[in-house]
């Protein structure tokens, strides 16, 4: 029995050893570059995770107000753009020297905790260890997610992916009626939200989806019941963005982000296929389009060949991912929901998230199927495949680095560069109402006394601070900010009175000669019993998971030591 609690922790020491072997190669050629490449979001993300570095230095890791990038404006993109889960990337590129090292090994530290969490997800439906790896190499090292890192360096989805397979388990345990498990369903969630707001979006769809076959199925009401209670936690635990967020979108109107036509975004299939076959990671300006990667279509194709023999479970999360494989096409019909709230998710290719995980849990059920039958040996076999999948990756990113647009030094980001310039995107999150002045606040073009001036703006750390020689006792100044919820404006230490003016700005009256205005965020009761209202239920849901697995590690013990003696 002690020889095989050792063989144990050996074999968990090895698989974890493993994992960060293969965290680190998952950045190792881009680190080499010592440059962030330029990926579609590169440098919006960049400038966020440089936001939220300065902001850590004063000791405020979530800053509201960004002002340093995008045009200096006292933007608030940290109320609109979720960041909590970033906060460790952007507190990595603080601690190491060269902060391109640091976001890397954040980078690598999401993958690490992606291998985790898809190796733990796989082990609590029963899948082997060794098929386990296997399933967690495929996704954490799938096409998409790859995409999602450095191609197009979306880091909100990136992130979001780290979370996706808690959120299926806990959906899965609820639908199989083992709801002791119901708060992994919550946590994922609550992370996901935290992360990407339409990946959360996208979820939530899934949800309501598979919400329907309940009532085909037996226990209706407590599953129902479930899903109810992990949805309350799910929004408890997500006030922490969504009070912020709500207080916004309440006070005033704002256009819809990027309005673009679905059926023009959305892939021709015959494409994804082709770009599956070559494994292609590479940058769709060469033609390329984005898809599952060449691993998950092969386990695609094999799932067709032996889906009589998949379990009914199994055979639902085949169709299910087939389904939405198809989705994420133009082969379907994108165009009739054009007009709908689905249309808020740009582009179907977000679809690809479910097939990645669907089929990497199909292929570890083959893995571990193929492992369980027959007595000889098939270690070999299986090595050679997660050896031959990740040279095929390894060989999938050399083609992405030589992608000319890919590496244009101008939009890439080195040890010694700054934030990015330029204004594009503020208008996805400036009030419509001040749309029509949008030019003059990005110039900085303030009204001193019904006079247009141009202000200096200078960026502090979650605060915006504006300076000109005509600020004087007693002018009435309209501040190039926007009207929002909970701004305040300060003068020499004082807090200003702040009327709306008729472009939707800050209009303030000064109360001495100081040539120094500055824009902040007060953060509201909602906001701060928010804050607090999310760690407590973050903190008990994680406290519940941990006894159950102590509780269910306890009982596994008691029934072995209870064979062992029979």
């Amino acid at each position: 029995m002690l020889l095989k609690v050792k063989r144990e922790i050996f074999l968990n020491i090895l698989i974890i050893m493993l994992f960060l072997m293969l965290s680190y190669l998952f950045v190792f050629q881009l680190l080499q570059t010592g440059m962030i490449k330029n990926g579609d979001d590169a440098w919006f993300q960049i400038n966020r995770i440089l936001e939220i570095r300065e902001s850590i230095k004063v000791g405020n890791p979530m800053p509201y107000l960004f002002t340093h990038s995008f045009g200096k404006i006292a933007y608030p993109l940290g109320i609109f753009y979720p960041e909590v889960t970033l906060i460790p990337i952007a507190l990595l590129s603080l601690i190491f020297e060269n902060s391109v090292t640091g976001i890397y090994v954040g980078i690598s530290m999401y993958t690490f905790l992606t291998l985790c969490v898809m190796y733990f997800i796989l082990r609590k439906i029963n899948m082997g260890k060794t098929a386990s790896v296997v399933g967690a190499i495929l996704y954490a090292f799938s096409a998409y997610r790859t995409v999602d890192a450095f191609t197009r360096f979306a880091m909100g989805e990136f992130l979001a992916m780290t979370f996706v397979p808690l959120f299926f388990y806990g959906l899965y345990s609820i639908l199989k009626e083992n709801y002791m498990e119901w708060p992994y369903l919550s946590l994922g969630y609550i992370a996901i939200v935290l992360s990407h707001v339409l990946s959360a979006f996208i979820m939530l769809l899934i949800l309501l989806v598979l919400m329907l076959t309940i009532f085909f199925t037996d226990n209706k009401v407590k599953k129902m019941a479930y899903l109810v209670y992990s949805g309350i936690a799910s929004v408890l635990g997500s006030l922490i963005f969504l009070i912020p967020f709500l207080e916004q979108e309440i006070y005033q109107k704002y256009s819809k982000p990027d309005p673009i036509d679905l059926f023009s975004t959305a892939q021709p299939f015959g494409d994804m296929f082709i770009s599956a076959l070559n494994n292609s990671v590479d940058k769709n300006n060469m033609g390329a389009s984005y898809s599952i990667g060449l691993p998950l279509l092969v386990v695609f194709f094999i799932g067709i060949i032996y889906y009589n023999k998949l379990n009914k479970e199994g055979k639902f999360i085949y169709i299910f991912g087939s389904i939405f494989l198809l989705c994420s096409s133009k082969l379907f019909p994108w165009f009739i929901l054009q007009d709908t709230p689905i249309s808020v998710i740009q582009y179907p290719f977000r679809l690809l998230v479910v097939p990645t995980f669907c089929f990497s849990v199909i292929g570890t059920i083959l893995v571990n199927d193929f492992l369980n039958n027959g007595s000889i040996n098939r270690m070999v076999p299986i090595l050679t495949i997660c050896i031959m999948i990740i040279f095929l990756w390894m060989s999938s990113m050399k083609i992405l680095l030589v992608n000319e647009k890919f590496n244009d030094k101008v939009l890439s980001y080195t040890n010694v560069s700054g934030f990015f310039e330029g204004t594009d995107t503020i208008d996805q999150y400036t009030p419509l109402q001040s749309h029509k002045n949008l030019e003059r606040i990005a110039q900085h073009i303030a009204t001193v006394d019904d006079k247009d001036i141009r202000v200096d703006a200078i960026g502090i750390p979650n605060e915006q601070k504006y300076e000109s020689v005509h600020f004087k006792k007693g002018t009435y100044v309209e501040l190039p900010v926007s009207f929002y919820k909970n701004y305040q404006v300060y003068q020499n230490g004082k807090k200003l009175s702040i009327d709306r003016s008729t472009e939707n700005s800050l209009r303030v009256k000064l109360k001495n000669n100081s040539k120094e205005l500055v824009v902040k965020y007060k953060y509201s009761y909602l906001d701060i019993l928010s804050y607090i209202t999310s760690m407590l239920v973050c903190i008990s849901l994680l406290i519940l998971v941990i006894y159950n697995e102590l509780k269910n590690g306890a009982n596994r013990k008691i029934e072995q030591w209870r064979e062992n003696i029979l």
